[in-house]
C-alpha cells in the first residue's frame, strides 16, 4: 500500500508539519510505501534550517519520500517581483 500525505502549510505551522510525519510514522514498518508531498507554502518546509527539515530528514532515512513541487519550488527561488 502507498500512503502520500499532502502538506501545505508553511513551516511557521509546526503543528500540522509534524503531525504529518508523525501519521506517516507507523506506517513505514508495515512495509507501507510512504510519500510527502509539499506544495504551495509548503515548499519552504524544505530549506535548510527549517523546523521540520530534521524531520524530513528522519522520514528519507526510514525509507519515506519528500516530493516537492517544481513550479513552487521555482517561485520560491525565482520571484517574479
Amino acid at each position: 500500500m502507498r500512503l502520500i500525505l499532502i502538506l501545505t502549510k508553511p513551516p511557521s505551522n509546526l503543528l500540522v508539519q509534524n503531525d504529518c510525519v508523525k501519521l506517516a510514522s507507523p506506517a513505514m514498518p508495515s512495509n507501507h510505501k510512504v510519500g510527502l508531498y509539499l506544495i504551495g507554502d509548503a515548499v519552504f518546509c524544505a530549506k535548510k534550517g527549517q523546523g521540520i527539515a530534521e524531520n524530513l530528514g528522519r522520514l528519507i532515512l526510514y525509507g519515506g519520500e519528500v516530493f516537492v513541487c517544481k513550479e513552487d519550488l521555482d517561485a520560491l527561488r525565482y520571484p517574479k517581483w
